[in-house]
């Protein structure tokens, strides 16, 4: 819960990094340096879309340097930009990210980052009004036990949106039951493991959520704690 530490510290181990090699450490604590405002709201939403889609440009503008050295290091940026846009409801990052990996052959080569562009669909439907859709293409992903958490906590969103609550009780229960895998996932090269754990205690809070909308206040309460113990 240190979370103002945990924004300190990123801050500095991105100019750090940046200074020391900025191409691909300085690239990955960028992200790092994101994601704790993202996870906490500590920015206002317009600031935070504006930094993420500043990040997307700076990706793409770097591209033919990273590239060369890693063939996908710039669509793994991207993958990792565009699912933080989601995390705040941004339909602009959200299909900026998507319009930048449209033709890119490196991310059909590798399965999760296919899986990661088949998550940033499902958001930009889900931010376009058509949750429903979302449910469809994320629930074909999540029969498989190659389902990245990322896959079940965009479920979890998109449930909610369609008020489908025994499903996104079933993946809130699904991601606060998976922490260890949170940690050793590689979706996106690590580039979004503090999201991966995140997400899984960020889960008791939608089922507490959920539960007091069912009236089921015991069990609410039982989840609202273990999100602030967590938390």
């Amino acid at each position: 819960g240190r979370w103002k530490q945990a924004e300190a510290d990123a801050g500095q181990g991105s100019a750090m990094a940046s200074r020391a090699e900025p191409m691909f450490q300085g690239a990955e604590w960028r992200i790092h340096a994101l994601t704790i405002p993202v996870l906490t709201g500590s920015q206002p939403r317009e600031v935070l879309e504006r930094r993420l889609r500043e990040a997307l440009d700076r990706v793409q503008a770097d591209a033919a340097r990273t590239d060369i050295v890693a063939a996908n290091f710039s669509e793994l940026q991207t993958l990792a930009l565009g699912y933080l846009g989601a995390q705040i409801d941004s339909q602009v990052v959200v299909r900026q990210a998507l319009r930048s990996l449209e033709g890119s052959k490196d991310v059909a080569g590798y399965p999760l980052q296919v899986q990661m562009r088949e998550v940033l669909l499902a958001e930009q439907e889900r931010l376009e009004g058509a949750p429903e859709a979302a449910v469809t293409r994320l629930s074909a992903i999540v029969r498989s036990d190659q389902a990245l958490v990322l896959a079940h906590a965009a479920l979890l969103r998109a449930a909610r949106g369609t008020k489908q609550t025994p499903l996104a009780l079933r993946e809130a229960k699904w991601l606060s039951g998976h922490r260890g895998r949170a940690y050793m996932e590689w979706a996106v090269e690590g580039l979004l493991k503090p999201v991966n754990v995140a997400e899984t205690t960020l889960a008791h809070l939608d089922a507490a959520e959920l539960f007091s909308q069912l009236g089921q206040e015991a069990d609410a309460r039982r989840e609202l704690g273990a999100f602030r113990g967590a938390w």
